[in-house]
C-alpha cells in the first residue's frame, strides 16, 4: 500500500513578467497521505495557488517530479493527464467558477459529463442525475437543484461547487481559498463540511489559506515561503 496519495520532488516554478523572472517555486517538496487533510499557508503572492494548479495537474512545473500513486505524472501524455486529473482531483476554488447558463445539478453534473463519450453519456445519464442529487441532498442542495449560480447565495454556490469536485468520486480534493470569498460563519460552515468529508468519508484533502484559523482546521499545516515548504510554526 502506498504511503502517499501524491508527492511534490523538487518542484521549480518561474514566470517571465518582461524583463523580470518570478522564481515562485524553488526546490519544493511535498507529500500527502490517503486520508489526510493538509492545509498549506502562505502570504499572498508565495505560490499558493501556483503549487495546487501542479499539484491537480492544471499546469506543469519547469523541473522536478510529481507523483500520483507513485506514478510519475510527468511521464504521461497530456490526454492521459487530463484523464487522470477528470477521475482522481476534485477542485474547489475561491470564486466557484461555476457555470451561470446551467443549474445546480447541470453544474455538478459537469465532470461526469467530460469523463463519458456521447453515447456512454446517454446510457449513464440517468445514473448520474441519480448520483449527483445524492450529493446535492448530503450537502443540503437537494431544494436548490434547478436554481442557475445568480440565484444562491455565496455558501450555496460553494456547496455547488464542492458537490461538482465530488462528482466522479475523487481520491484527492484541492481546495483554494475555499472560505476566502465568504462571511465568517459561512465560512466556518464550509470548514464543517470538509472536515465531515475527512472525518466520515476518508477524502483526501489539501486545502490552501493565507488565513491561520482556517488552517488550524486541518491535521496538519504546513507553510510556504521564499518557494519552499516549512512546518507551521
Amino acid at each position: 500500500m502506498n504511503n502517499t496519495i501524491i508527492r511534490a520532488e523538487n518542484l521549480v516554478k518561474t514566470y517571465t513578467t518582461g524583463p523580470e523572472v518570478l522564481r515562485i517555486l524553488r526546490g519544493l517538496e511535498l507529500s500527502v497521505r490517503p486520508g489526510e487533510f493538509l492545509a498549506v499557508t502562505g502570504v499572498s503572492g508565495s505560490g499558493k495557488s501556483t503549487l495546487l494548479h501542479l499539484l491537480g495537474l492544471l499546469d506543469e512545473c519547469d523541473s522536478g517530479r510529481i507523483y500520483f500513486d507513485e506514478q510519475d505524472v510527468s511521464a504521461l501524455s497530456r490526454a492521459q493527464r487530463d484523464r487522470l486529473r477528470n477521475r482522481q482531483i476534485g477542485f474547489v476554488f475561491q470564486f466557484y467558477h461555476l457555470l451561470p447558463e446551467l443549474t445546480v445539478l447541470e453544474n455538478t453534473m459537469l465532470p461526469a459529463m467530460v469523463t463519458n463519450s456521447t453515447f456512454s453519456w446517454l446510457g449513464s445519464r440517468a445514473k448520474l442525475r441519480k448520483q449527483a442529487l445524492e450529493i446535492l441532498n448530503q450537502l443540503s442542495l437537494a431544494d436548490r437543484a434547478k436554481h442557475r449560480p445568480a440565484q444562491l447565495s455565496g455558501g450555496e454556490q460553494q456547496r455547488t461547487a464542492i458537490a461538482r469536485a465530488l462528482i466522479n468520486k475523487p481520491r484527492l480534493l484541492l481546495a483554494d481559498e475555499p472560505t476566502g470569498n465568504l462571511d465568517l460563519d459561512t465560512g466556518a460552515r464550509i470548514l464543517d463540511l470538509l472536515e465531515t468529508l475527512n472525518s466520515q468519508h476518508n477524502q483526501t484533502i489539501v486545502m490552501v489559506s493565507h488565513d491561520p484559523d482556517t488552517a488550524n482546521r486541518a491535521h496538519r499545516c504546513l507553510h510556504l515561503e521564499q518557494g519552499q515548504i516549512h512546518n507551521c510554526s
